[in-house]
């Protein structure tokens, strides 16, 4: 094999590899923080990303009280299930308190999701769902290490 045919290869392959690096590099990432990567890519105008900015910056506002929230429901929790004599119907509502904090802040996710789409035009959103399902792809356990666990 040639010189020029081994770098020819080299470089094909790392052109291969780099959406697939820059994908594991976001596996782990607060859906947010993934979400604000996607948009880097998207050539918003001035006026887009002042709106897309603000509905981000509001939304993580929203996430960030409620995660606080949801800490101190678990620390209560702990208090609760450290008693000598753990009472079973006050764990339940605590649990049920802290898997409603967890639904809001889900649902405060997906509402700053769709004030950026608003922003977005058609080709944008196409482009960002395309991202969407590149990370879905990339995040998705194989059936191999499924059986590994």
């Amino acid at each position: 094999m040639t010189q020029k045919m081994g770098w020819m290869i080299l470089l094909t392959g790392t052109l291969m590899l780099s959406p697939s690096l820059a994908m594991a590099e976001r596996r782990g990432e607060p859906p947010d923080q993934r979400l604000e990567g996607h948009l880097e890519e998207l050539d918003l105008s001035a006026s887009q990303a002042e709106e897309v900015n603000a509905a981000l910056h509001a939304g993580r506002q929203e996430r960030e009280a409620l995660y606080a929230q949801k800490r101190s429901e678990i620390e209560k929790l702990h208090s609760l299930l450290e008693r000598d004599e753990p009472d079973e119907a006050t764990i339940m509502k605590q649990a049920e308190q802290i898997g409603s904090i967890k639904i809001r802040a889900h649902k405060s996710m997906l509402r700053t999701l769709l004030r950026v789409r608003e922003q977005l035009s058609a080709e944008q959103r196409q482009k960002l769902m395309s991202m969407k399902r590149r990370d879905c792809a990339v995040d998705r356990p194989t059936e191999e290490s499924r059986s590994e666990r």
